[in-house]
């Protein structure tokens, strides 16, 4: 699976601890820079898409699958 580098580091703000919540992915990656929170929506529904994470509605728990981490 080919993932951007903003997914990656989507994906590096989750392994951080998961499961979490979007607002904690958004708040995790702006540490280092600003990340706007719909931006990062939008690459959390593009992994999940590729089926690299998944997520509980309701809750948006965001929770990795076991093979992302092989990326």
């Amino acid at each position: 699976m080919e993932i951007s580098d903003s997914e990656y580091q989507v994906i590096e703000a989750i392994w951080q601890g998961h499961p979490c919540i979007a607002t904690d992915v958004v708040s995790r990656l702006n540490e280092s820079q600003q990340w706007h929170e719909k931006t990062v929506k939008t690459l959390i529904g593009r992994l999940v898409k590729k089926e690299a994470l998944s997520f509980k509605k309701g809750r948006m728990t965001v929770c990795l699958h076991d093979h992302a981490k092989k990326i």
